[in-house]
């Protein structure tokens, strides 16, 4: 793990250090075998020297336990400078060496079978040494002069007076090439390891810039998300109000229009929403077993007319026993998604609807006839923000989301969604739905508003203009309203009348919060129904209104939405 603030070198040290607390908690076992296994030779030829031997394992054995600890340390003191701390590791690597090499005072007695094992054991705990160090050209220098040299300058005095004779020499000649070519390879390794490094680093900072860009975007999109809803909510409740007057035909078609584009706005800032959502991870999954079957009847019906006025002829292929266990709300909002998007993008063609068994689920497929998507684009389609044929982003067309959000939701439900197109013959999109029994309990979240007369309501809202157009809307609907800018003016409010129902935003001035103003209000009226009003997108801000678990309204709050929010909250009909 890197440092903050260190330099490329003082990072790439730091990691060396790693790597040799990494190599210290598996050598010392295997060090202390191969040096006990020089002991024992030494025993066999000179058991008279017992003290000796024995002497010098000890040392090797609290040389290895020393090394152990001091390494250990050594990547814990944070506060000492990481070449500091490096080349104390290197002396520790050179003593711990050098007593090793102490074993070739016994060479001279060995038999040559003895004398080779124990060149093999030496310049194989150097070479996991070097390796394992990553050719740090310290460690390697210490093998090949404490370690290689004074072990073949033996095989050359086992040649001349010993009796290895010519052999000896040979070894000794093939020793020294062996030392030379260690140290460049040694040199290559490292350098490797630099190159390496510098690339990982390379990778993490991109990947690092990359998160960092995804979170600004997120937050840019929450802000703006949020700036633009203040303006657009309250359009929306003084367009509902205006419309459930009665009014003249020209003025009427007015404010059709008026609704029909602040219906447009809002489809396009839930897209926003709904990634916002999906990014906080604060989407929950409730399944259900309902029937498949009357979920598309009723999109396909809906979808019916936009399809019409684009020359799309729609149809249905779905048994009447289809039945599916997920979430509804999300399965729904994913056909919506891909219906829009083949509706927008195409004219003149047809979409079909199908749903076939396949073993315990169910294959749910959303095909068009239309222009089809281009291979090169199809990798493309589920990205935000792509479009592949809007180049002059034509509002009727969306924002590019809705395959991002269909491809996230369908993760989130753990669907298979699968996508076949080819250009002028059409575009599939097939989920695999798990099986289920028809469900044979109603789903009540169709329950009509019966009676909003007199419900006393509390707004807070810090924006003038969204408590009017409430006021204005919520009286329209046969409401009695107050309203508030603020915690204490609602807590004041409601202590002079009890309110059935507090509309709260959640981002208050003056760092006051609508989940404070519930709160308050709760503590003078326990249970007090309340729903919060809220612009904000942000994730973090999502994951909190959520925590506290009061129904969630998004601005702009068309009047159905409202209605059905009040309704539920304050048990209306029930």
């Amino acid at each position: 793990m890197k440092r903050s603030n260190t330099t490329p070198d003082a990072a790439l040290e730091e990691e060396l250090l790693r790597l040799l607390s990494t190599q210290v908690t598996h050598s010392p076992v295997s060090v202390v075998v191969a040096m006990s296994i020089i002991a024992y030779m030494a025993y066999q030829q000179a058991p008279d020297l017992i003290l000796v031997w024995a002497a010098w394992l000890g040392m090797v054995v609290m040389a290895q336990v020393a090394r152990v600890i001091i390494i250990r340390s050594l990547r814990k003191r944070s506060h000492l400078e990481p070449h500091r701390t490096l080349r104390t590791a290197a002396l520790v690597n050179v003593c711990n060496t050098a007593l090793h090499s102490v074993s070739l005072v016994f060479f001279p007695l060995f038999t040559p079978f003895q004398a080779a094992l124990q060149s093999m054991l030496i310049i194989g705990m150097g070479v996991v040494s070097t390796v394992t160090a990553m050719g740090f050209m310290p460690f390697a220098l210490a093998h090949i002069c404490l370690g290689l040299l004074p072990l073949f300058s033996m095989w050359v005095w086992s040649g001349l007076v010993g009796p290895g004779g010519a052999m000896g020499l040979l070894i000794a000649l093939n020793g020294f090439a062996y030392m030379i070519s260690l140290f460049f390879v040694s040199r290559r390794i490292f350098a490797m390891f630099r190159e390496s490094f510098e690339m990982r680093a390379q990778l993490e900072d991109a990947l690092a810039k990359a998160e960092a860009a995804g979170s600004a975007k997120t937050r840019f999109l929450a802000a703006a998300s949020h700036d633009l809803r203040q303006p657009i909510h309250t359009l929306s409740l003084f367009s509902a109000a205006l419309g459930m007057r009665e009014l003249d035909s020209r003025a009427t078609h007015i404010a059709e229009n008026i609704d029909n584009a602040v219906k447009a706005l809002t489809y396009q800032l839930d897209a926003l929403l709904d990634i916002s959502k999906l990014d906080a991870g604060i989407v929950s999954v409730k399944v259900n077993r309902f029937s498949l079957h009357s979920m598309l009847c009723r999109l396909c019906e809906e979808f019916q007319v936009t399809a019409g006025e684009k020359d799309i002829v729609m149809s249905l292929d779905c048994p009447a026993d289809a039945a599916v266990r997920t979430d509804p709300g999300l399965l729904e909002r994913i056909l919506r998604n891909l219906l829009t998007n083949a509706i927008a993008h195409n004219s003149d063609c047809s979409i079909q609807v199908l749903a076939t068994p396949s073993a315990d689920s169910w294959e749910l497929t959303v095909s068009d006839t239309g222009t089809g998507i281009p291979e090169a684009d199809q990798e493309h389609i589920f990205e935000e923000f792509y479009q592949v044929t809007n180049p002059e982003r034509d509002r009727s067309k969306g924002l590019g989301l809705g395959l991002a959000i269909v491809q996230r939701l369908s993760q989130l439900l753990n669907l298979e969604l699968s996508l076949e197109s080819e250009p002028g013959w059409g575009t599939s999109f097939t989920l695999r739905i798990a099986a289920d029994a028809i469900p044979t309990t109603a789903d009540d979240s169709q329950r009509q508003v019966s009676s909003l007369d007199e419900l006393k309501i509390l707004v807070v809202d810090d924006e003038s203009q969204v408590r009017d157009g409430m006021k204005v809307l919520l009286e329209v609907l046969g409401c009695s309203v107050q309203v508030a800018s603020n915690t204490s003016d609602a807590v004041s409010m409601a202590t002079t009348e009890k309110p059935d129902l507090a509309l709260v935003d959640f981002r208050l001035r003056d760092h006051d919060t609508g989940l404070n103003t519930i709160d308050r209000l709760r503590h003078l009226y326990p249970g007090l129904p309340a729903i919060i009003i809220s612009g904000d997108t942000a994730p973090d801000r999502l994951q909190q209104a959520r925590a506290a678990g009061v129904p969630i309204l998004n601005k702009p709050v068309l009047v159905d939405p409202l209605k059905q929010a009040i309704t539920k909250a304050c048990h209306i009909g029930a």
